[in-house]
């Protein structure tokens, strides 16, 4: 049976996993909307409720938050396509003269060429000997 630290250590993992992904924030959301309905119902009809929570017109903290997150997110984004973008100047410093030594052209097989086609040939003289 595992042990209560190693329980409390695989939920830290996966709490953290998921904050590093960005799991956290539909279900920040998802708690916003389910706060603002119950808060909204309670003022007016089911229906009118929706509206008002999906216009956008009064959030809660909780889209605020998610709304902030986003937005740095996208910032952050940007700010790296920028960068990326910019052009990097390529200095080529030298002491001496860049020589390039040419290569002589290396032959399509490493051994020597056969004189004839007759010279690959290996085939014996005659048949061998039938096992009786």
């Amino acid at each position: 049976m595992p042990s209560v630290w190693l329980r409390i250590f695989s939920l830290l993992l996966i709490l953290s996993t998921s904050m590093v992904a960005r799991v956290h924030l539909p279900v920040v959301q998802l708690v916003g909307w389910v706060t603002m309905y119950q808060r909204f119902a309670e003022e007016m009809a089911p229906r009118e409720a929706v509206a008002v929570i999906f216009s956008g017109k009064r959030p809660c903290a909780h889209c605020l938050y998610v709304r902030s997150a986003l937005d740095a997110e996208e910032n952050a984004r940007q700010a790296l396509s920028r960068s990326l973008q910019k052009e990097i100047p390529l200095v080529l410093i030298s002491a001496a003269p860049l020589r390039v030594a040419e290569e002589k052209p290396r032959p399509r097989w490493p051994f020597p060429a056969p004189e004839s086609a007759r010279a690959l040939d290996f085939s014996p003289e005659s048949p061998p000997p039938r096992q009786v």
